[in-house]
């Protein structure tokens, strides 16, 4: 009985650990986040509530995940491209079109530096916070730099068994999915690469909110075969 309870105690800590580790990183803009930002009107300076920058239970823009935010248009973005990417990828990135249902969009609602952290689309009995600035230019997280030019980072939005097939030089879908941890490639197929195939918003454990420590190139090296 006493090895049962202890038990039970040790996966309701976890899970709360697991439920706060968005608390005081640059994901927590509430007023209480002891996270520092440089942008004027990022954090808010009205609300202690820290889910409601991306998440409302009613009325959400997309089901799931209960999104609050409004996200940029998936078609007329600049993607990186290089001689060395699949020919099925390169192919897709060329289109500078993102899937309707990618997730990277999500990210995008607000790494694309444009898009104000207030962007919300609530309901309208609800308050709002005050944040409606932007990430800056310059800033790390601008990702898209002021728009939608993601030529400078890693690609995304495209079928990364299609592309494992066309390359030697990535482990399969499989071993990749085991090396990131499980859930790690989206859309209807579940074989999409998008920013959260190496990026987990809600646990900063392995800065900057990555699925594993780069320690090593290991992070690369989940679905690289180098």
């Amino acid at each position: 009985m006493k090895r049962a309870l202890l038990t039970a105690a040790l996966v309701a800590i976890a899970s709360t650990a697991s439920a706060l580790s968005i608390v005081n990183t640059k994901h927590d803009l509430s007023t209480t986040s002891t996270a520092t930002f440089t942008a004027p009107l990022v954090k808010s300076t009205t609300t202690n509530q820290i889910c409601i920058f991306c998440h409302t239970p009613h009325n959400p823009t997309q089901k799931v995940p209960l999104w609050n935010r409004t996200n940029p248009d998936a078609t007329g973005w600049q993607m990186y491209n290089s001689p060395t990417i699949s020919a099925t990828a390169k192919a897709k990135l060329a289109t500078g079109n993102f899937d309707a249902d990618s997730i990277s969009l999500f990210c995008m609602s607000c790494h694309d530096g444009v898009t104000t952290m207030g962007a919300f689309s609530n309901h309208a009995d609800v308050t709002n916070p005050d944040t409606t600035g932007v990430i800056p230019a310059g800033s790390k997280a601008n990702i898209g730099n002021a728009g939608k030019d993601l030529r400078d980072d890693h690609p995304v939005g495209f079928n990364y068994e299609t592309a494992q097939s066309e390359d030697t030089g990535l482990h399969s879908l499989a071993d990749a999915q085991t090396a990131l941890g499980g859930s790690a490639f989206f859309g209807s197929t579940g074989q999409m690469i998008e920013c959260a195939s190496c990026h987990k918003v809600h646990d900063n454990a392995a800065p900057p909110f990555l699925r594993k420590t780069n320690a090593a190139s290991a992070l690369c090296l989940a679905c690289h075969d180098k």
